[in-house]
């Protein structure tokens, strides 16, 4: 199928070395309302050009942008950084975790008026940019499920039966992956089109085959986020799954933004750009003894499974 990418659409087989949880900017729900915050915008742009053209040197072919709709989303910026640096972007349709996110406008929307955003999104374009979403992001925030997160998951559910964009997930704490396949595909979602994201903050294979016996993907999305996990670990836990016979349901990127627009807090202590996989990754998950041939697996063809 069609693929959106913010410059126009391409194919599955145009996708290449694929990282699918990443971010151009990030901002908390209200950081642009600081009125200390002088934000250089021309610097910034300027600065994450140079950093995408680095990702595509380092074999990075396509990101997708999972900057939900609150968190500073900007398609406008994500497009003018894609034709400059030549690295693919794919935009999401999505709003964050309960806890986090979800200004008090949409928490007044119903299921039905946030599906119809979200297809709009995918379909015609987000407002008047003409540039259109390409996936759709759901979240869970807590320990527990919150009667707006499963609102917001039925929505997702129903665009993407609607438009066939897959759907990629943030858990916290390592948790509720497996309770977020469960809702999604109670509405009719066919697993192989999920991945479960930030699973790599538990080193729990238990919890981890759980979501991939469901037919999901696991997405090991933190790399190089020491505050949660080693990457020797992640190495470790990745070897374990693909001995376990997984090696076709797993994702890896980085959950890196190039530039955080606010305060400084707990995620922003780590120096990491997109060529972190290349550098810092690949050598330790080698030395786990995961094949080249893996790598590639992970990197071009279970991305691209999701898209088809």
């Amino acid at each position: 199928m069609d693929i959106n990418t913010v410059t126009g659409v391409i194919q599955p087989g145009d996708l290449g070395f694929t990282m699918p949880h990443e971010h151009i900017i990030v901002a908390w729900d209200g950081t642009f309302l600081d009125s200390t915050l002088a934000i250089d915008w021309v610097e910034l742009e300027r600065e994450a050009i140079e950093k995408c053209k680095l990702a595509v040197a380092s074999g990075i072919r396509t990101i997708v942008d999972m900057t939900t709709i609150e968190m500073g989303r900007d398609v406008s910026l994500l497009q003018r950084v894609s034709e400059a640096s030549g690295l693919q972007i794919i935009a999401i349709s999505g709003l964050f975790a309960d806890a986090y996110g979800v200004p008090h406008y949409f928490r007044q929307l119903t299921e039905a008026q946030i599906t119809d955003i979200y297809v709009r999104e995918l379909t015609k374009g987000v407002g008047r940019t003409g540039v259109r979403t390409g996936a759709i992001k759901i979240a869970t925030g807590q320990k527990e499920l919150t009667d707006l997160e499963r609102l917001i998951i039925r929505a997702g559910a129903k665009a993407h039966l609607e438009t066939g964009a897959p759907i990629l997930t943030h858990t916290g704490y390592g948790s509720l992956g497996d309770r977020q396949v469960d809702l999604l595909v109670d509405e009719g979602v066919d697993p192989a089109r999920v991945v479960v994201g930030h699973s790599d903050v538990s080193a729990n294979l238990r919890y981890h085959a759980r979501i991939l016996r469901k037919g999901a993907t696991v997405g090991f999305d933190r790399i190089g986020l020491h505050t949660f996990m080693p990457d020797d670990i992640r190495a470790q836990c990745i070897a374990a799954l693909i001995r376990m016979g997984f090696a076709s349901r797993l994702t890896m990127s980085l959950d890196c933004h190039l530039r955080w627009c606010g305060r400084p807090n707990e995620l922003v202590i780590e120096d990491r750009d997109f060529t972190w996989l290349a550098r810092n990754f690949f050598p330790l998950l080698r030395t786990a003894g995961v094949s080249d041939e893996d790598i590639n697996m992970i990197m071009t063809d279970n991305v691209r499974r999701l898209f088809e």
